[in-house]
């Protein structure tokens, strides 16, 4: 046998189902992420647009008290080439509040066609052995979507 050559030995891994691979159910899809479903969510229903419609205020008052504490810190001996973005601040309180949106149920309230979704009202819930529940809020199923907002500036 050469250097670098490997033995034609097999691995040896335990038997038992937790080494089975995970079968798929029909029609459903693997690969999509998180992303992908904030942008499937956006298109159909324009959620985010209209948080940040009906939340203008809250999203111009955070971004500007960031930007004023920012300004403050600059004045104050912190250096001009610094890691930490100015708004990071307003981007955490407004995510927060995007979350808070979604879990409140606040979108069905609003006469977004489609909204309360179908799945909410059956009580769809992925989390479930039997994946169906009590009704849910719209848009909150696994609970990864809304978990997963982020809010940048740019």
């Amino acid at each position: 046998m050469c250097m670098g050559e490997t033995s034609p030995r097999r691995s040896r891994r335990p038997k038992g189902k937790a080494n089975k691979p995970k079968k798929t159910k029909k029609g459903t899809e693997r690969g999509i992420s998180t992303g992908d479903v904030a942008e499937i969510l956006e298109k159909r229903y324009k959620i985010m647009n209209t948080f940040a419609a009906i939340n203008k205020d809250l999203i111009e008052r955070e971004l500007v008290k960031s930007a004023e504490m920012e300004l403050f810190a600059l004045m104050n001996g912190k250096p001009v080439g610094d890691e930490a973005h100015a708004f990071d601040n307003a981007c955490e309180v407004i995510a927060e509040d995007f979350r808070q949106f979604l879990n409140n149920s606040e979108a069905e309230h609003l006469g977004i066609p489609g909204v309360p979704t179908q799945a909410a009202l059956d009580g769809v819930n992925h989390r479930l052995k039997i994946m169906k529940g009590a009704r849910r809020p719209s848009f909150i199923d696994t609970g990864q979507y809304q978990n997963a907002a982020k809010v940048w500036t740019e």
